[in-house]
Protein backbone atom coordinates (compact mmCIF):
# COMPACT_ATOMS: atom_id res chain seq x y z
CA UNK A 1 0.00 0.00 0.00
CA UNK A 2 1.40 3.39 -0.99
CA UNK A 3 1.62 5.65 2.04
CA UNK A 4 2.92 8.84 0.41
CA UNK A 5 0.01 10.50 2.02
CA UNK A 6 -1.77 13.33 0.41
CA UNK A 7 -4.49 11.54 2.38
CA UNK A 8 -6.49 10.36 -0.59
CA UNK A 9 -6.50 6.58 -0.33
CA UNK A 10 -6.02 5.58 3.28
CA UNK A 11 -9.21 4.53 5.07
CA UNK A 12 -9.76 3.57 8.67
CA UNK A 13 -10.23 -0.12 9.19
CA UNK A 14 -12.87 0.65 11.75
CA UNK A 15 -16.11 2.52 11.09
CA UNK A 16 -15.80 6.28 10.77
CA UNK A 17 -19.48 6.85 10.18
CA UNK A 18 -20.51 7.48 13.75
CA UNK A 19 -22.21 10.39 15.39
CA UNK A 20 -19.92 12.98 17.01
CA UNK A 21 -21.01 12.11 20.55
CA UNK A 22 -20.71 8.32 20.16
CA UNK A 23 -18.43 6.28 22.44
CA UNK A 24 -14.77 5.97 21.59
CA UNK A 25 -14.02 3.48 18.79
CA UNK A 26 -13.07 -0.10 19.47
CA UNK A 27 -9.59 -1.39 18.75
CA UNK A 28 -9.35 -2.36 15.06
CA UNK A 29 -9.20 -6.06 14.24
CA UNK A 30 -5.89 -5.45 12.49
CA UNK A 31 -3.44 -2.67 13.30
CA UNK A 32 -1.03 -1.49 10.62
CA UNK A 33 2.25 -0.79 12.47
CA UNK A 34 3.35 1.60 9.72
CA UNK A 35 1.77 4.64 11.35
CA UNK A 36 3.41 4.05 14.70
CA UNK A 37 6.72 3.43 12.92
CA UNK A 38 6.37 6.73 11.07
CA UNK A 39 5.43 8.58 14.25
CA UNK A 40 8.50 7.16 16.02
CA UNK A 41 10.71 8.17 13.10
CA UNK A 42 9.36 11.73 13.12
CA UNK A 43 9.54 11.98 16.91
CA UNK A 44 13.09 10.65 17.12
CA UNK A 45 12.08 7.55 19.08
CA UNK A 46 13.39 3.98 18.62
CA UNK A 47 11.73 1.91 15.91
CA UNK A 48 10.91 -1.77 16.27
CA UNK A 49 13.61 -4.00 14.81
CA UNK A 50 11.38 -5.33 12.03
CA UNK A 51 10.23 -1.90 10.85
CA UNK A 52 10.70 -1.34 7.11
CA UNK A 53 11.58 2.26 7.99
CA UNK A 54 14.60 1.21 10.08
CA UNK A 55 17.13 1.79 7.24
CA UNK A 56 16.28 5.50 7.34
CA UNK A 57 17.71 5.73 10.84
CA UNK A 58 21.13 4.68 9.52
CA UNK A 59 21.36 7.77 7.33
CA UNK A 60 23.88 10.13 9.05
CA UNK A 61 21.56 13.04 8.29
CA UNK A 62 18.85 11.41 10.40
CA UNK A 63 21.18 11.74 13.37
CA UNK A 64 20.68 15.51 13.14
CA UNK A 65 16.93 15.03 13.41
CA UNK A 66 17.35 12.54 16.23
CA UNK A 67 19.40 14.98 18.27
CA UNK A 68 17.04 17.83 17.44
CA UNK A 69 14.03 15.88 18.66
CA UNK A 70 15.83 14.77 21.81
CA UNK A 71 16.68 18.38 22.65
CA UNK A 72 13.18 19.52 21.70
CA UNK A 73 11.41 17.10 24.02
CA UNK A 74 13.86 17.69 26.84
CA UNK A 75 12.97 21.40 26.65
CA UNK A 76 9.24 20.63 26.43
CA UNK A 77 9.42 18.51 29.56
CA UNK A 78 11.34 21.20 31.44
CA UNK A 79 9.36 24.28 30.37
CA UNK A 80 5.96 22.74 29.72
CA UNK A 81 5.26 19.33 31.24
CA UNK A 82 7.03 19.88 34.56
CA UNK A 83 5.11 23.12 35.11
CA UNK A 84 1.67 22.66 33.55
CA UNK A 85 0.96 19.09 34.68
CA UNK A 86 1.52 19.66 38.44
CA UNK A 87 -0.42 22.93 38.19
CA UNK A 88 -3.36 21.13 36.57
CA UNK A 89 -3.34 18.42 39.22
CA UNK A 90 -3.47 21.07 41.97
CA UNK A 91 -5.88 23.58 40.44
CA UNK A 92 -7.89 21.80 37.78
CA UNK A 93 -8.74 18.22 38.69
CA UNK A 94 -11.63 18.11 36.22
CA UNK A 95 -9.18 18.04 33.35
CA UNK A 96 -8.64 14.35 34.07
CA UNK A 97 -12.30 13.49 33.44
CA UNK A 98 -13.41 11.69 30.30
CA UNK A 99 -15.21 13.57 27.55
CA UNK A 100 -14.64 15.60 24.39
CA UNK A 101 -12.13 18.42 24.15
CA UNK A 102 -12.74 21.11 21.52
CA UNK A 103 -9.83 23.37 20.63
CA UNK A 104 -10.77 26.17 18.20
CA UNK A 105 -7.85 27.87 16.41
CA UNK A 106 -5.60 25.07 17.62
CA UNK A 107 -3.12 24.70 14.80
CA UNK A 108 -1.25 21.46 15.51
CA UNK A 109 -1.23 22.01 19.28
CA UNK A 110 -2.25 18.61 20.60
CA UNK A 111 0.33 19.10 23.35
CA UNK A 112 -1.68 21.67 25.32
CA UNK A 113 -4.97 19.92 24.59
CA UNK A 114 -3.62 16.82 26.29
CA UNK A 115 -1.82 18.62 29.11
CA UNK A 116 -4.99 20.40 30.24
CA UNK A 117 -7.44 17.59 29.41
CA UNK A 118 -5.56 14.28 29.68
CA UNK A 119 -8.72 12.29 30.36
CA UNK A 120 -10.53 13.07 27.11
CA UNK A 121 -11.41 10.27 24.70
CA UNK A 122 -11.81 12.71 21.78
CA UNK A 123 -9.87 15.80 20.83
CA UNK A 124 -11.43 18.01 18.15
CA UNK A 125 -8.85 20.47 16.81
CA UNK A 126 -10.06 23.17 14.41
CA UNK A 127 -7.78 25.52 12.48
CA UNK A 128 -6.90 26.99 9.09
CA UNK A 129 -3.66 25.08 8.52
CA UNK A 130 -3.82 22.18 6.08
CA UNK A 131 -3.35 18.62 7.36
CA UNK A 132 -0.48 18.44 4.88
CA UNK A 133 1.73 15.56 3.83
CA UNK A 134 3.01 12.43 5.54
CA UNK A 135 5.26 10.96 2.88
CA UNK A 136 6.59 7.44 3.17
CA UNK A 137 10.27 8.07 4.01
CA UNK A 138 11.56 5.14 1.97
CA UNK A 139 9.64 6.18 -1.16
CA UNK A 140 11.08 9.68 -1.53
CA UNK A 141 14.50 11.12 -2.29
CA UNK A 142 16.87 11.41 0.66
CA UNK A 143 17.14 15.18 0.18
CA UNK A 144 13.34 15.56 0.21
CA UNK A 145 13.11 13.50 3.38
CA UNK A 146 15.80 15.47 5.18
CA UNK A 147 14.36 18.82 4.09
CA UNK A 148 10.95 17.70 5.31
CA UNK A 149 12.30 16.68 8.69
CA UNK A 150 14.11 20.01 8.98
CA UNK A 151 10.84 21.81 8.22
CA UNK A 152 9.11 19.96 11.04
CA UNK A 153 11.86 20.93 13.47
CA UNK A 154 11.50 24.57 12.44
CA UNK A 155 7.78 24.51 13.20
CA UNK A 156 8.03 22.99 16.66
CA UNK A 157 11.11 24.67 18.10
CA UNK A 158 9.13 27.65 19.44
CA UNK A 159 6.86 25.30 21.35
CA UNK A 160 9.81 24.11 23.38
CA UNK A 161 11.00 27.62 24.16
CA UNK A 162 7.72 29.49 24.53
CA UNK A 163 4.77 27.08 24.41
CA UNK A 164 3.74 29.02 21.32
CA UNK A 165 3.54 28.45 17.56
CA UNK A 166 4.95 31.40 15.59
CA UNK A 167 2.53 32.31 12.77
CA UNK A 168 5.24 33.25 10.28
CA UNK A 169 7.08 29.98 10.84
CA UNK A 170 3.89 27.95 10.51
CA UNK A 171 2.99 29.72 7.27
CA UNK A 172 6.40 29.05 5.75
CA UNK A 173 6.91 25.45 6.77
CA UNK A 174 3.44 24.04 7.37
CA UNK A 175 2.10 25.29 4.06
CA UNK A 176 5.28 24.72 2.06
CA UNK A 177 5.95 21.96 -0.44
CA UNK A 178 7.76 19.66 1.95
CA UNK A 179 7.59 15.90 2.31
CA UNK A 180 6.32 16.50 5.86
CA UNK A 181 4.11 19.56 6.03
CA UNK A 182 0.93 20.81 7.63
CA UNK A 183 -0.38 19.86 11.03
CA UNK A 184 -0.28 16.06 10.70
CA UNK A 185 3.47 15.49 11.33
CA UNK A 186 3.45 17.74 14.40
CA UNK A 187 0.37 16.06 15.87
CA UNK A 188 2.00 12.67 15.35
CA UNK A 189 5.16 13.81 17.12
CA UNK A 190 3.25 15.18 20.10
CA UNK A 191 1.05 12.09 20.41
CA UNK A 192 3.95 9.65 20.20
CA UNK A 193 6.15 11.63 22.59
CA UNK A 194 3.25 11.77 25.05
CA UNK A 195 3.22 7.98 25.12
CA UNK A 196 0.46 7.13 22.65
CA UNK A 197 0.75 4.32 20.16
CA UNK A 198 -0.56 5.39 16.75
CA UNK A 199 -3.05 2.79 15.59
CA UNK A 200 -4.22 4.47 12.39
CA UNK A 201 -4.36 7.72 10.45
CA UNK A 202 -6.99 8.58 7.84
CA UNK A 203 -8.30 11.51 5.80
CA UNK A 204 -11.86 12.54 6.65
CA UNK A 205 -14.65 14.86 5.63
CA UNK A 206 -17.92 15.98 7.18
CA UNK A 207 -21.01 14.87 5.27
CA UNK A 208 -24.17 16.93 4.92
CA UNK A 209 -25.67 15.31 8.01
CA UNK A 210 -22.74 16.52 10.12
CA UNK A 211 -21.11 13.11 10.46
CA UNK A 212 -17.43 12.31 10.03
CA UNK A 213 -16.84 10.03 7.05
CA UNK A 214 -13.82 8.65 5.21
CA UNK A 215 -12.72 11.23 2.68
CA UNK A 216 -13.82 10.25 -0.82
CA UNK A 217 -12.20 12.98 -2.89
CA UNK A 218 -8.55 13.83 -3.39
CA UNK A 219 -9.45 17.47 -4.03
CA UNK A 220 -10.13 19.71 -1.05
CA UNK A 221 -13.86 20.35 -1.23
CA UNK A 222 -14.13 21.86 2.24
CA UNK A 223 -15.04 20.39 5.64
CA UNK A 224 -12.06 18.06 5.44
CA UNK A 225 -9.38 16.97 7.85
CA UNK A 226 -7.50 14.03 9.27
CA UNK A 227 -8.19 11.60 12.06
CA UNK A 228 -5.75 9.80 14.35
CA UNK A 229 -6.60 6.68 16.32
CA UNK A 230 -4.32 6.54 19.38
CA UNK A 231 -3.99 4.52 22.57
CA UNK A 232 -1.82 4.48 25.67
CA UNK A 233 -0.95 1.19 27.33
CA UNK A 234 -3.29 1.94 30.26
CA UNK A 235 -6.24 3.03 28.09
CA UNK A 236 -9.16 0.56 28.07
CA UNK A 237 -10.02 1.60 24.50
CA UNK A 238 -8.56 3.81 21.76
CA UNK A 239 -8.92 7.57 21.72
CA UNK A 240 -9.04 9.82 18.70
CA UNK A 241 -7.76 13.16 17.53
CA UNK A 242 -9.88 14.80 14.84
CA UNK A 243 -8.20 17.69 13.09
CA UNK A 244 -10.52 19.82 10.94
CA UNK A 245 -9.19 22.25 8.36
CA UNK A 246 -11.95 24.80 8.87
CA UNK A 247 -12.28 28.57 8.88
CA UNK A 248 -14.33 29.48 11.93
CA UNK A 249 -17.17 31.87 11.18
CA UNK A 250 -20.78 32.39 12.14
CA UNK A 251 -21.68 30.32 9.08
CA UNK A 252 -19.33 27.44 9.90
CA UNK A 253 -20.98 26.94 13.32
CA UNK A 254 -24.53 27.43 12.01
CA UNK A 255 -26.83 24.38 12.20
CA UNK A 256 -27.70 25.03 8.55
CA UNK A 257 -24.20 23.93 7.45
CA UNK A 258 -22.51 20.53 7.53
CA UNK A 259 -19.69 21.77 9.75
CA UNK A 260 -22.16 23.46 12.07
CA UNK A 261 -24.22 20.30 12.42
CA UNK A 262 -21.10 18.42 13.44
CA UNK A 263 -19.84 21.06 15.86
CA UNK A 264 -23.24 21.57 17.47
CA UNK A 265 -23.65 17.87 18.16
CA UNK A 266 -20.65 17.92 20.49
CA UNK A 267 -22.06 17.67 24.00
CA UNK A 268 -20.64 18.94 27.29
CA UNK A 269 -17.38 19.90 25.59
CA UNK A 270 -14.26 21.10 27.36
CA UNK A 271 -13.07 24.05 25.30
CA UNK A 272 -9.46 25.17 25.14
CA UNK A 273 -8.54 28.54 23.62
CA UNK A 274 -5.06 29.94 23.42
CA UNK A 275 -3.66 32.83 21.37
CA UNK A 276 -7.06 33.10 19.68
CA UNK A 277 -6.39 36.48 17.94
CA UNK A 278 -9.30 38.02 19.89
CA UNK A 279 -11.64 36.51 17.30
CA UNK A 280 -14.56 36.13 19.71
CA UNK A 281 -14.29 39.80 20.67
CA UNK A 282 -15.19 40.85 17.13
CA UNK A 283 -18.89 41.61 16.47
CA UNK A 284 -18.76 39.68 13.19
CA UNK A 285 -17.94 36.49 15.12
CA UNK A 286 -20.67 36.75 17.74
CA UNK A 287 -22.18 33.50 16.46
CA UNK A 288 -18.92 31.65 17.14
CA UNK A 289 -18.75 33.16 20.63
CA UNK A 290 -22.33 32.12 21.39
CA UNK A 291 -21.63 28.64 20.04
CA UNK A 292 -18.66 28.20 22.38
CA UNK A 293 -20.69 29.37 25.37
CA UNK A 294 -23.62 27.11 24.43
CA UNK A 295 -21.46 24.04 23.83
CA UNK A 296 -18.94 24.15 26.66
CA UNK A 297 -19.23 22.87 30.20
CA UNK A 298 -15.62 23.93 30.84
CA UNK A 299 -13.57 26.66 29.15
CA UNK A 300 -9.83 27.16 29.61
CA UNK A 301 -8.45 30.24 27.84
CA UNK A 302 -6.36 33.38 27.96
CA UNK A 303 -7.81 36.87 27.50
CA UNK A 304 -7.99 36.37 23.71
CA UNK A 305 -10.88 33.88 24.04
CA UNK A 306 -14.46 34.56 25.13
CA UNK A 307 -14.77 38.12 26.51
CA UNK A 308 -15.03 38.09 30.30
CA UNK A 309 -18.29 40.05 30.35
CA UNK A 310 -20.14 37.13 28.75
CA UNK A 311 -19.51 34.80 31.69
CA UNK A 312 -22.71 35.24 33.69
CA UNK A 313 -21.77 34.60 37.37
CA UNK A 314 -25.05 32.75 37.88
CA UNK A 315 -24.05 30.25 35.17
CA UNK A 316 -20.26 30.13 35.37
CA UNK A 317 -17.72 29.68 38.14
CA UNK A 318 -14.73 31.67 36.87
CA UNK A 319 -11.21 31.30 38.27
CA UNK A 320 -8.33 33.57 37.27
CA UNK A 321 -4.61 32.87 37.26
CA UNK A 322 -1.63 35.05 36.40
CA UNK A 323 -1.84 38.74 35.56
CA UNK A 324 -3.74 40.90 33.10
CA UNK A 325 -4.03 44.64 32.61
CA UNK A 326 -4.54 45.08 28.86
CA UNK A 327 -4.70 42.97 25.69
CA UNK A 328 -1.77 42.47 23.36
CA UNK A 329 -1.79 44.64 20.25
CA UNK A 330 -1.73 42.37 17.21
CA UNK A 331 -1.23 43.55 13.67
CA UNK A 332 -4.37 43.26 11.59
CA UNK A 333 -6.79 42.83 14.50
CA UNK A 334 -8.74 45.26 16.63
CA UNK A 335 -7.88 46.31 20.16
CA UNK A 336 -10.31 45.03 22.77
CA UNK A 337 -9.58 46.26 26.31
CA UNK A 338 -11.44 44.50 29.09
CA UNK A 339 -11.37 46.84 32.10
CA UNK A 340 -13.72 44.56 34.05
CA UNK A 341 -11.30 41.66 33.53
CA UNK A 342 -8.34 43.79 34.60
CA UNK A 343 -10.17 44.70 37.82
CA UNK A 344 -11.02 41.06 38.49
CA UNK A 345 -7.40 40.00 37.98
CA UNK A 346 -6.20 42.74 40.31
CA UNK A 347 -8.47 41.55 43.11
CA UNK A 348 -8.78 37.78 42.83
CA UNK A 349 -6.18 36.18 40.54
CA UNK A 350 -3.92 33.41 41.78
CA UNK A 351 -0.31 32.94 40.64
CA UNK A 352 0.56 31.25 37.33
CA UNK A 353 4.03 29.76 36.98
CA UNK A 354 4.12 29.02 33.24
CA UNK A 355 3.69 30.92 29.98
CA UNK A 356 0.40 30.64 28.19
CA UNK A 357 -0.94 32.22 25.01
CA UNK A 358 0.09 35.79 24.30
CA UNK A 359 2.00 36.01 27.56
CA UNK A 360 5.20 35.54 25.56
CA UNK A 361 4.50 38.86 23.82
CA UNK A 362 4.17 40.77 27.09
CA UNK A 363 7.05 42.19 29.14
CA UNK A 364 8.45 39.52 31.41
CA UNK A 365 6.27 36.87 29.80
CA UNK A 366 3.28 37.83 31.94
CA UNK A 367 0.55 35.32 31.11
CA UNK A 368 -3.04 34.95 32.16
CA UNK A 369 -5.37 31.98 32.34
CA UNK A 370 -9.12 31.84 32.91
CA UNK A 371 -10.99 28.67 33.82
CA UNK A 372 -14.78 28.83 33.56
CA UNK A 373 -16.83 25.87 34.81
CA UNK A 374 -20.56 25.72 34.18
CA UNK A 375 -22.42 25.61 37.48
CA UNK A 376 -25.17 23.29 36.20
CA UNK A 377 -24.31 20.85 33.39
CA UNK A 378 -26.71 21.26 30.50
CA UNK A 379 -28.02 18.83 27.93
CA UNK A 380 -26.81 20.95 25.02
CA UNK A 381 -29.93 20.27 22.97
Amino acid sequence: MNKTTTFAVVLFIFCLCRSPDAPAPATPARIDPYWDDLACLLAGLPLRAASPLAPVTRDPAYGVHLEGMRSFWEAVEKRNQEQIVPWRVEHFARGAERGTTLYPLSGADFLNAYNFFPGSDRYILVALEKPGRLSNPIEIETSARNNGLAAVRSVIENVAERNYFMSATMSRYMNGEFAYSGTAPVILIFARRLGFQILDVAPIEIDNAGRIQPREHSADLGNTGIRFLIQRSEDPSPREIVYLNLRLSNESVSPTTASGRFLRSLKHARVLMKSAVYLLHMPSFDGVRDYVLDTADIIVQDDSGVPYRFFDPSEWDVRLFGSFSAPVRLQGTGYYPQPELARAFASEARPLNFQYGYGILRPGGQSNLLIAIRRSPHENE
